[in-house]
């Protein structure tokens, strides 16, 4: 096949995988809101769903990207590298592991403070998009300084993409930590409408629904507090605090 065929390939297979993690988007989305065990298996199925797509879709360009490669390689000369970035063998032989490691806990015990955000959640989509401007911002400025990062195009794409992937996952994690530990104010308790579920099928998940100025929320309180529900409560208390960046979330969640 010629590149031009490849390239076409390429495409075709891209835009289906993308439309599987569309599907497997809205799926979980409806079963967010579906408070049943259907609910459930839908957030659970559509999570699958793009897992295995992500999964296939990083396989298909590392592919994609050794084969276009080879065959230019072919055509003009030029040496095919699989990175232009000159790692050091640690990072080499552990980076994988690594990176496994920080994002796992990144995830599960920084991230996962956006789930008290109060308000929904644009705070997370702020912490998103001043990620990426950060990264941008920072790997400008960079290269301005070390002008070997742009000695190629190829290797001032792959900094460019990891510098822009560093600042968004630091962002989205370290957003809501600065935005709780540095909020000196005081904090505003007030009762709110707590949706009944069924404590027997929550699988070992702690979310409770509140209904807030009308829309449905989702929170994540503490173990403890969790256990202490029946889920027939009708009325929760929550003591909200306006944070370092002026978005608000919730400090203690209290039984009336």
């Amino acid at each position: 096949m010629s590149l031009d065929e490849i390239k076409r390939e390429e495409q075709k297979l891209y835009k289906k995988y993308a439309a599987f993690i569309l599907a497997g988007i809205l799926l979980m989305a409806g079963g967010w809101k579906w408070k049943s065990v259907w609910g459930d298996v839908c957030v659970i199925g559509g999570g699958i769903i793009i897992i295995i797509s992500i999964v296939i879709l990083s396989s298909l360009f590392d592919t994609f990207y050794k084969v276009k490669g080879k065959i230019r390689e072919a055509e003009t000369g030029e040496e095919f590298r699989e990175t232009y970035i000159e790692w050091p063998g640690w990072v080499k032989r552990f980076g994988g592991i690594i990176c496994a490691v920080l994002a796992l806990s990144g995830i599960t015990i920084l991230a996962v403070k956006h789930e008290n955000s109060f308000g929904g959640n644009r705070f997370l989509w702020v912490c998103m998009y001043t990620g990426v401007a950060i990264g941008f911002v920072a790997d400008f400025l960079l290269k301005l300084k070390f002008r070997s990062w742009s000695s190629s195009l190829n290797k001032k794409r792959e900094i460019s993409f990891y510098m822009v992937l560093a600042a968004l996952f630091l962002s989205v994690c370290l957003g809501p930590l600065v935005n709780e530990t540095l909020a000196f104010e005081e904090s505003n308790c007030e009762k709110f409408r707590l949706v009944p579920f069924d404590k027997s099928h929550s699988n070992g998940k702690k979310f409770i629904h509140v209904i807030v100025n009308g829309k449905d929320e989702r929170f994540d309180p503490p173990r403890l507090f969790f256990k202490q529900l029946t889920g027939n409560e009708n009325e929760i208390i929550l003591c909200v605090k306006k944070g370092f960046f002026g978005y608000e979330f919730v400090e203690v969640f209290k039984l009336p």
